[in-house]
């Protein structure tokens, strides 16, 4: 008591008065500390109303990074059912017969329902796919558990594409060699096309799914159908209908004369000029 009044006659010698701050005592005037009180209420304020703000920008981007993940997916079912109709007319899908589906970001896919017109779905009709679990009232295509597993295995994959078209089941129900070294365009997109025995796909989803990569983006299932794979729904669409057509070209060929592949020498040099 005595050195804070000694300090505080020291440097408030004509009727000045100390001033509590924080535990700290000042030498103010009367008016001086009321100014300072008001002043340190105002940036107690300030803080709390900064305080308020982030938490209210936090909120404002969580809104949006749902309102982000709902667009995503609402163009997702849109292409897909855009892309299910184009494989109907190119004759790689017929009936209820193959399967679509894309990843979105967050890990989840949608893809297409069982049992259901390929050519007259609807955006509604799409089944989302997330954390194992399948939208509420809906039924997945039976090979669900086979896309799940390409994603899981394949983080660069964003589609996946299952066809069951007539020439592409001519090799997947035959021990016929299927070669994609017969123009440039089918050996880059094809690249080199695998076979899995049947039910594979069923017994060791994993295991099937963990043969595919940027070599081998395509597989026949034995005796029931293709899958192709590919970072976007346009280039998986666009290995299966390359895919179909390249079966098609290879039944062809026997009825015109002996088949002419491209050499080893140039597939290498297709590989050096495309970075495959």
């Amino acid at each position: 008591k005595l050195l804070r009044e000694a300090f505080a006659g020291l440097l408030a010698p004509q009727g000045g008065k100390l001033c509590r701050v924080g535990g700290l005592f000042f030498p103010q005037a009367g008016k001086q500390a009321a100014a300072t009180r008001k002043q340190l209420e105002e940036q107690r304020q300030s803080l709390a109303a900064l305080g308020q703000q982030r938490e209210t920008l936090s909120q404002r981007m969580e809104k949006g990074n749902a309102f982000c993940k709902a667009c995503e997916e609402a163009a997702a079912r849109r292409d897909l059912c855009a892309f299910s109709r184009r494989c109907y007319d190119q004759h790689l899908f017929t009936a209820a017969a193959g399967a679509f589906s894309y990843r979105l970001e967050d890990g989840s896919f949608v893809i297409t329902p069982e049992g259901r017109d390929r050519k007259y779905l609807e955006e509604q009709d799409l089944v989302l796919v997330k954390d194992g679990h399948v939208e509420e009232g809906k039924t997945p295509d039976r090979t669900v558990l086979l896309h799940a597993a390409i994603y899981a295995k394949n983080p660069a994959v964003r589609s996946v594409v299952i066809s069951k078209a007539p020439c592409i089941m001519a090799f997947a129900c035959t021990e016929a060699d299927f070669d994609s070294r017969t123009i440039p365009e089918s050996y880059i997109a094809l690249r080199n096309v695998k076979r899995q025995p049947f039910g594979a796909a069923l017994t060791d989803p994993e295991g099937v799914a963990a043969q595919f990569s940027a070599k081998v983006p395509v597989m026949f299932m034995e005796n029931q159908y293709a899958v192709a794979t590919g970072a976007s729904l346009i280039k998986a669409f666009d290995c299966m209908e390359v895919l179909e057509y390249s079966a098609k070209a290879l039944i062809m060929v026997p009825d015109i004369g002996k088949l002419v592949t491209i050499s080893p020498e140039e597939v290498r040099q297709i590989e050096i000029d495309f970075n495959l």
